[in-house]
């Protein structure tokens, strides 16, 4: 009798997960294109400058910067292939509009690699991409933002990295293409500035709060760091699910929005941890922890909003949550 009371307990909840699933696909585009604009809080600006600087370095004449970002562009998208970002991308049917990416053959033949792969691996990354003109090369955010939500559970916390890190460096590349003249300052059609724009959804929501908090809470400093086995990811996951249902959704979802800021973006993940290390989560002090994350390129200022988590209205509920989970 019991057996059988768990099992149809399984089956009903498989079905609310599949119900649940099936309405987050209806989910507007624009969820998708924030939840993206989202996971740049989890890559620190200062690496992708520093990598940008390092390699212009060297470039100085207007004919060297052309090539100098050309060959910059060929190694940003370099560096996802080798990721293998998009290896649960089953694409096989090439993009039909704009340009399309390719791999300059001689930066293949100089790292020895198959031309099958990396032909493939461009089939699929130019469904990716929008190039509206000669230099431009956008990051499809909404596109890429549903390969995100499609397969988060499958995808590890150094992908969310790696496709964070492509799109800040894209931008880097299209804004050293404006400075160096060889795009135009104001785009030529009312099309070609929407496409450039690409502005936030207005529109509050709670997706983004949601995953990107997961993600963060996934990541092999949790594992190292929390007090308990019983803390995995199952637990993780039920938590942020739990407070973004809980009565303070609707305070984390408009300040997560609040005005674009990504600053405002890394205190609420500040806060959130913090909480977990003063209700006993995770072992260690801000100071640690901070430097553990690594979402700021100082972890000070980190550790310093973990240490405001105390005074935020959802506080007391993360530790009553923390505490009737447990028993």
């Amino acid at each position: 009798m019991a057996h059988q009371k768990l099992r149809e307990a399984m089956i009903s909840f498989q079905k609310s997960l599949g119900l649940l699933h099936h309405n987050l696909q209806k989910a507007p585009a624009e969820c998708y294109s924030r939840f993206l604009d989202d996971c740049h809080n989890m890559c620190a600006d200062g690496k992708v400058e520093l990598d940008y600087e390092h390699h212009m370095g060297t470039f100085v004449s207007e004919g060297e910067m052309l090539q100098g970002l050309q060959y910059y562009l060929q190694r940003v998208v370099y560096g996802l292939y080798e990721r293998n970002f998009l290896r649960f991308d089953n694409c096989t049917m090439p993009c039909q509009h704009g340009r399309k990416f390719e791999f300059d053959p001689y930066l293949l033949s100089s790292k020895r690699k198959n031309s099958n792969d990396t032909n493939l691996f461009c089939l699929c990354l130019n469904h990716y991409l929008i190039m509206p003109d000669k230099y431009t090369v956008l990051l499809n955010k909404e596109k890429a933002g549903k390969y995100l939500f499609d397969h988060y559970t499958k995808l590890s916390s150094d992908d969310f990295l790696s496709i964070s890190y492509f799109e800040l460096a894209l931008n880097k590349y299209n804004q050293g293409m404006k400075e160096a003249g060889f795009l135009d300052v104001e785009p030529k059609d009312e099309t070609e500035k929407n496409i450039l724009e690409q502005p936030a959804a207005e529109k509050m929501n709670y997706f983004a709060p949601m995953k990107n908090l997961q993600v963060l809470l996934r990541g092999q400093w949790f594992k190292e760091a929390h007090a308990l086995p019983a803390y995995d990811e199952a637990w993780t996951d039920a938590f942020v699910e739990a407070l973004m249902a809980s009565e303070w959704r609707d305070d984390i979802a408009r300040q997560w929005a609040a005005t674009g800021q990504r600053s405002k973006v890394k205190q609420i993940k500040g806060y959130v941890l913090g909480l977990l290390v003063d209700v006993g989560v995770l072992h260690g002090s801000y100071d640690s922890i901070a430097t553990k994350v690594g979402i700021t390129d100082d972890p000070r200022i980190f550790s310093r909003y973990m240490g405001e988590g105390k005074k935020q209205p959802y506080a007391h509920w993360v530790k009553q949550y923390i505490k009737d989970s447990m028993g």
